[in-house]
């Protein structure tokens, strides 16, 4: 699991979404800056896409199971994929920004 997706990575995920905001649409960047509305954006955006990602987080951990004599690390493997997966997926709906 990528170090971002933990629960407490609040700053870094605030930063990341701030990047690609001033990115992908400069114009709303700048208009939140200067109307000072940029941080409020930033927290409300961190908080829908854990809000997303959260539950199908849940599902993939809950769902990951080691069977009799099965590999341990490819277990791991398997269900840190899917945690990507699901994470890359999230982003590219809550971070498709566009002026």
């Amino acid at each position: 699991m990528l170090p971002i997706m933990l629960t407490h990575q609040v700053k870094q995920r605030l930063q990341m979404i701030e990047a690609a905001l001033e990115a992908r649409a400069p114009k709303t960047y700048r208009e939140l800056k200067k109307s000072r509305c940029l941080q409020s954006f930033l927290e409300e955006r961190e908080k829908q896409i854990m809000e997303s990602f959260d539950p199908e987080r849940g599902r993939i951990l809950m769902e990951t199971h080691m069977p009799d004599g099965g590999d341990p690390l490819a277990v791991v493997g398997e269900a840190n994929q899917k945690l990507l997966s699901a994470w890359n997926q999230t982003l590219e709906t809550y971070l498709d920004f566009s002026d």
